[in-house]
């Protein structure tokens, strides 16, 4: 599953290459700079537009647990799988 998504992801940066090749070949470096700005800002605009609709994390109900209070159930089953072996 997520190699499937991995590979959408690399065609979508080996598409941008070719497309920007394609932009700087036939217009000039900086019209494709130009594109690629234009495109990032875009981004950015769409990102800052939809940031309001996401709602702020609460708190977990268990409060707040300590890296040490985290790892010792995992170091608890780690000692009974070498126990076990």
């Amino acid at each position: 599953r997520w190699k499937s998504l991995e590979s959408i992801s690399a065609f979508g940066w080996c598409g941008s290459a070719l497309f920007g090749g394609m932009l700087a070949d036939d217009f000039s470096y900086n019209f494709s700079f130009l594109i690629t700005a234009a495109m990032q800002f875009g981004g950015a605009l769409l990102y800052i537009l939809l940031i309001p609709l996401v709602e702020d994390e609460k708190p977990s109900e268990q409060g707040n647990n300590t890296s040490s209070e985290l790892e010792e159930p995992l170091l608890a089953a780690e000692e009974n799988n070498v126990e076990a072996m």
